[in-house]
Parts: structure tokens; C-alpha cells; sequence
């Protein structure tokens, strides 16, 4: 197999994945998500079961906010940033709490270099929290195919 054979085989299995990877997405956005919901999802991934809201850490309740379009005049204000809530796909959907965790890793955590930051989105911190969330989210939207409730037992939002 020459060189430009394994280009092209290296290239249409990006394109599979990336084909993969934007169905989960829409899939997602397939999902809706009331914020007891989120919360509970938020909790489960990086937080502490049993506590109420304002004794979660910083995640939680920060995606919680951008979830619900809490912070988005805010930021849109201080840095210039619309993290696009309030757009169809994202508005209370699985989609959007993703956006919510990306959104928090990307604008609102860490004060390195530029280099240090887009390499923790890549390949470190970031990257594994998103990741984190993303398999979350998708194997919530798998489940979903032969259930359709979501466990909020002992969650409240205060």
C-alpha cells in the first residue's frame, strides 16, 4: 500500500468518526433535559450524591447555570462570548449540557498560556472532562432507547 493509499484510508476513517461523532450530537439534541435532570446528570458525574446544590463543587453548579442560560448576558458582556444557549438544539436538551461542560472548561477554567490551554482542550484536563461527559450523555441517550425516564431521585435544586 503506498503512501497516498494510507492518506486516503487515514482519511475517510476521519471522516467515519467525525460522521459518528456530529450523529451523537444530533442525537443528543434529540434529548430534552429538565434542569433536575441535568442536575442530577452534573451530580452523578462530578459531584457528591446527597448534597444540595450550594455544597456541589464549582462544576456542577456553574454548568448548572450555563445550562439554564444563567450566565449567557454575562458573558456575552465581559468577554464576548455566546455560548448559544438559547439556540434551539442547545435549550434544555442533553446537547446543551454538554455545551454547558464544554463551555465552562473552555471560557471559564484555568489562567495558563494559550499553548497550555489548547492543549489541556486537546489532550488534558479538558479534554477528559468533556470526554468524560460526552460517554455520560451518550450512554444516557442509549439507555433512553428502551427507557424514557431519567433517576432524579434526592436531587433539588436550591
Amino acid at each position: 500500500v503506498g503512501d497516498a493509499e494510507k492518506v486516503r484510508e487515514s482519511l475517510d476513517k476521519l471522516k467515519r468518526s467525525l460522521q459518528v461523532y456530529n450523529d451523537n450530537l444530533t442525537n443528543l439534541a434529540d434529548i430534552p433535559l429538565e434542569p433536575e435532570e441535568a442536575l442530577a446528570i452534573l451530580i452523578r458525574d462530578f459531584g457528591y450524591m446527597g448534597k444540595p446544590l450550594n455544597e456541589q463543587p464549582k462544576i456542577v453548579q456553574t454548568c448548572l447555570m450555563l445550562f439554564l442560560g444563567e450566565l449567557d448576558d454575562e458573558l456575552k458582556d465581559k468577554k464576548g462570548i455566546n455560548l448559544g444557549s438559547s439556540t434551539l438544539a442547545a435549550y434544555r436538551t442533553a446537547y446543551g449540557l454538554l455545551q454547558s461542560v464544554t463551555a465552562y472548561r473552555t471560557h471559564m477554567v484555568g489562567t495558563g498560556s494559550a499553548t497550555t490551554h489548547i492543549t489541556s482542550m486537546l489532550n488534558g484536563d479538558s479534554a477528559k472532562v468533556v470526554n468524560k461527559s460526552y460517554r455520560s450523555l451518550l450512554k444516557l441517550s442509549r439507555s433512553l432507547e428502551t427507557s424514557t425516564t431519567i433517576n432524579v431521585q434526592n436531587v433539588r435544586i436550591i
